[in-house]
């Protein structure tokens, strides 16, 4: 200790006024001098990558927070909610969106876009391009609403993606529903493709409901940002079957996979890209039984944030929902809405009651 102090003391004098001070740092009190900026960094850099994580989430729950915000908006001019997925139809892809546009097109009004607005709607039945109004597919990249950038719908934690038509971080909540999801009569969450709900659907109460939640894009092959296709139809009897599809944080390598990922395309309002079911866990595996992009499945919120994803709850506030949350018994199979009471409890727990509508579940805090 004593050697210690008389080179901390002999590095200290190189600095000062002394004479010593004309002399060079000897080897040992550079090493020193070295082994103590390393030490300081080792302590400070955690804390600087904890504080910008903390800054990302805070603007991610602020994005989240502007869209519930639009969706009440949104309610408030047309007394209704926006449809999860739908549009004008059309033909063929170059005639008409397909009815496959995301609900996020219906609240750019509300998030100070209006100009981007009114060239997706066209004000007329063609836009400047030849396009119908409101566009044609998704996918159609030669229209040029379709690649504006959307800060708002991006997630600073989940890095973008560089597609011409740029993806998305926010999906609209359908439940604990899995079967039909492009097509149902009756829905179990706040939001359904093809379905105006409105607020008095929402029998458990709008601050127990989700709306909306994360959903991360591609990177490599990590669970949150990608999808598993040509799954088995009869995982819809047993979710926990899909949890096998995992080895850690990404998929097994022999699992095939999507091309795009999650939230790929932020104009279509597909399961892939526009959906979250509460089935499996935040952060769990997503599967399409089937190998298009309507597929019925299981979509998972997930996100890249530690420990969990960011939900927004049908009242407009925003919560964070740890990926251990309560799931339930995931060996019971998913509700048939087309054939069962749509008010039924869920099997899933306290993450499958919060994107639950109506199925009068008491849900704690979490």
């Amino acid at each position: 200790m004593k050697l210690r102090n008389g080179l901390l003391i002999n590095v200290l004098a190189r600095f000062s006024n002394s004479p010593k001070a004309r002399r060079g740092l000897t080897i040992m009190e550079l090493l020193i001098v070295t082994a103590i900026i390393a030490a300081l960094c080792g302590l400070l850099l955690p804390a600087v990558r904890m504080s910008r994580e903390a800054a990302r989430r805070m603007s991610c729950s602020n994005n989240l927070k502007q869209l519930m915000l639009a969706v009440h908006n949104y309610e408030s001019t047309y007394r209704r909610l926006p449809n999860a997925m739908g549009g004008t139809g059309g033909s063929n892809e170059l005639e008409g969106n397909l009815n496959r546009l995301s609900g996020l097109i219906a609240l750019i009004p509300y998030i100070e876009a209006s100009p981007l607005f009114d060239q997706i709607s066209g004000g007329s039945s063609k836009d400047s391009q030849g396009y119908p109004a409101f566009g044609p597919a998704p996918w159609v990249e030669s229209f040029s609403p379709w690649k504006s950038k959307m800060p708002t719908f991006q997630c600073p934690s989940s890095k973008p993606t560089n597609y011409v038509i740029p993806s998305k971080n926010y999906a609209f909540c359908v439940g604990d529903l899995a079967r039909n999801l492009h097509a149902t009569t009756e829905p179990r969450g706040a939001f359904a493709p093809g379905h105006y709900l409105t607020f008095d659907f929402i029998s458990d109460g709008l601050s127990n409901t989700i709306g909306m939640a994360e959903i991360g894009n591609l990177k490599s092959r990590l669970k949150q940002g990608q999808y598993a296709v040509s799954q088995p139809a009869q995982w819809l009897e047993t979710p926990s079957q899909a949890l096998s599809l995992l080895d850690g944080l990404s998929y097994e390598r022999k699992i095939p996979l999507s091309k795009l990922g999650r939230g790929a395309n932020w104009v279509d309002g597909a399961a892939p890209f526009g959906l979250v079911n509460t089935i499996l866990p935040p952060n769990g595996p997503s599967a399409a039984l089937g190998n298009t992009e309507t597929s019925d499945g299981f979509y998972s919120a997930g996100s890249f944030h530690p420990g969990g994803v960011n939900v927004g709850m049908m009242d407009g506030s925003v919560r964070f929902a740890g990926a251990d949350i309560d799931a339930g018994d995931l060996s019971l199979p998913v509700p048939n809405s087309e054939s069962e009471d749509t008010t039924a409890p869920t099997p899933y727990g306290v993450w499958g009651a919060l994107g639950t509508a109506r199925s009068a579940e008491i849900v704690p805090d979490f």
